[in-house]
Parts: C-alpha cells; sequence; structure tokens
C-alpha cells in the first residue's frame, strides 16, 4: 500500500491514538465500497473502548476513488475537501484538535477507567 494514500495515514492516526491513550481508547479503520457500480471505497475512523466490550463510535469517514487523491472527508455536518496529503493532515490535526473530539476521547476514557476501577 502507498504511505501517501489516505487510509495508510489514517491507519497511522490509529496507532498514535493508542500509545496516546495508554491503550485506553483505540481505532480501526475499516474500508467498504459504496457498491451500485460505483469505485468509491468508504473508510471509516472509529474509535474504539476495549474495556466496554469493543464500544465503536464512527468519528470520520473518507470517502476516496481508484486514485489516493482528491478524497472527501465527513465529520458531522461538514464534508472536507481534500486535494493531497498535506489538505489530509492538515484537516485531521484539526479534527483531532477539535474541543467536540477531545471532549469524547476524553469521555470515552473517563468511562472505561471508571468501569475498571
Amino acid at each position: 500500500m502507498r504511505k501517501d494514500a489516505p487510509v495508510s495515514l489514517l491507519r497511522e492516526q490509529a496507532e498514535y491514538l493508542l500509545e496516546k491513550t495508554k491503550g485506553v481508547v483505540s481505532a480501526v479503520v475499516t474500508s467498504t465500497s459504496l457498491g451500485n457500480g460505483s469505485d468509491d471505497v468508504v473508510h471509516t475512523f472509529r474509535l474504539v473502548v476495549p474495556a466496554l466490550d469493543n464500544y465503536k463510535y464512527a468519528l470520520f469517514e473518507v470517502v476516496s476513488g481508484i486514485a489516493p487523491y482528491p478524497v472527501s472527508i465527513y465529520w458531522g455536518d461538514e464534508e472536507l475537501l481534500v486535494e493531497n496529503r498535506e489538505d489530509l493532515e492538515k484537516h485531521l490535526v484539526r479534527i483531532f484538535n477539535d474541543s467536540g473530539t477531545v471532549e469524547i476521547i476524553a469521555n470515552l476514557i473517563q468511562i472505561a477507567t471508571d468501569e475498571n476501577a
């Protein structure tokens, strides 16, 4: 798989999240075809909490075609257009630093650690 492919960067972010939360919250990236003759693939970035029976929360989706770029990110009610890897990195920084995302991850950590206390 190409290192600049969007799915590669998403998987790197999933690994980073696992490290950053010391394994309390991880992430999984699943890829599915849109079907109906479309060449598009949806890559869903889901937060996963192993301590909560592998609870999953879909944080955002990236829709790509056969070529690595351009892609679209669907996050909440926003559609973010991405022309290249640098754009994707910029948007991912925005998503992960967003107060709503930070709060979701903090809440998941709190719930998971309370359950295991």
